[in-house]
C-alpha cells in the first residue's frame, strides 16, 4: 500500500492505493481549497496516469 497524501501537512483525510494497481502509473498530487471556505479541510485530488510511450 502507498499513501499519497503522506507529506501533505495540515492533512487528516488521507488516500492509499496498493502498490498492484499502481504498478508503474504516475501520480499527480493537487491540492485546494486551502482557504477552508468550502469545508473545515483541505480539498486533495490525486490523478493516475499511464506513462506516455513513443512508438
Amino acid at each position: 500500500m502507498k499513501n499519497l497524501t503522506s507529506e501533505i501537512s495540515e492533512n487528516v483525510d488521507h488516500i492509499v492505493i496498493s502498490n498492484e494497481f499502481l504498478n508503474e502509473k504516475k501520480t499527480a498530487v493537487e491540492i485546494f481549497n486551502l482557504d477552508k471556505k468550502l469545508s473545515d479541510h483541505i480539498g486533495i485530488c490525486v490523478t493516475i496516469f499511464e506513462e506516455q510511450q513513443d512508438f
